[in-house]
């Protein structure tokens, strides 16, 4: 299995922090459907969704419904790429 790079993928995370709904928004090259998993520090999983992308732009508002205050991880994998990007509730 070929690791995954991790590379600059992310264009935007907003609010950060929030109060645990977060926009995120970056541009794509691949055909692959997107995957957004945001972990606690702890490696608890709180939320994973796959998206089915439908244009170059991904555009999504996720809500961390009955998340606690502080760090999350946030991973975002578009095809072969990926990024973790750190993500506060307040």
């Amino acid at each position: 299995i070929p690791r995954m790079a991790s590379i600059k993928l992310i264009d935007n995370v907003y609010p950060n922090p929030s109060k645990g709904q977060f926009n995120i928004q970056f541009s794509s090259q691949s055909d692959n459907d997107v995957k957004i998993v945001v972990h606690d520090l702890l490696g608890r999983k709180v939320f994973e969704n796959k998206y089915i992308k439908t244009s170059s732009t991904f555009n999504e508002d996720i809500q961390l419904k009955n998340a606690t205050s502080g760090v999350y991880l946030l991973t975002v994998v578009d095809g072969d790429r990926k990024e973790e990007k750190k993500i506060v509730i307040e």
